[in-house]
């Protein structure tokens, strides 16, 4: 059974994670997103939010209520890539190649054997007795990128630098419209996160 005050965590970040995000549609990038010096643009995965909870004696791979995603593979590969105990935080989804993810899809094929379902990082609460939760982004993205750019199944979040919001127009049309991606999470330098979808 999973101790109650990780399941604790888990839930507030979830709610916590859930009031950060704005969300803005495909037609409002220009009017919308806040003006910041630069952005930080990654395609929005749409599939479960799940967490890497690992610790001396075992490693586990929960959702938000603490239910437990009951994949061998994925934490095999989770026990070769991370060595120390923490909590880190991707989504987990199916992996239909050419396609968009769906998180029904995810549902259906979590329990086949054989179905490639992945997971991408993209934060970290604590790792090796170190607490992360009110670092920068480009903290946490170094430890992600150290702990993960090596994984098959489990890999980093891919995030490009833009300087305008016409830049993020560009890439909204280009992986959203022309690639069948579910949206985009756009990070504002200094600023807030936008959650953009059509």
């Amino acid at each position: 059974m999973i101790q109650e005050n990780i399941k604790q965590i888990l839930r507030s970040y979830k709610s916590k994670q859930a009031s950060k995000y704005i969300p803005v549609r495909g037609d409002e990038i220009l009017t919308k997103v806040f003006d910041c010096e630069k952005y930080g643009i990654s395609t929005k995965y749409d599939g479960h939010l799940c967490f890497i909870v690992k610790d001396k004696d075992k490693t586990q791979l929960l959702n938000f209520n603490g239910e437990s995603f009951k994949r061998d593979e994925l934490i095999n590969e989770i026990d070769t890539l991370v060595k120390k105990e923490g909590i880190i935080v991707g989504e987990i989804y199916y992996n239909n190649v050419g396609e968009r993810s769906r998180s029904f899809d995810l549902a259906k094929n979590l329990k086949v054997k054989d179905s490639s379902i992945q997971i991408v990082i993209f934060d970290i609460l604590n790792y090796d007795d170190v607490l992360y939760e009110n670092s920068l982004w480009e903290e946490k993205r170094e430890i992600i990128l150290k702990l993960f750019s090596k994984g098959k199944n489990i890999f980093p979040i891919e995030e490009i630098e833009v300087e305008s919001r016409k830049e993020i127009k560009t890439e909204f049309e280009d992986r959203v419209n022309n690639k069948n991606q579910e949206g985009l999470i756009v990070r504002g330098f200094n600023g807030p996160i936008f959650k953009i979808k059509p």
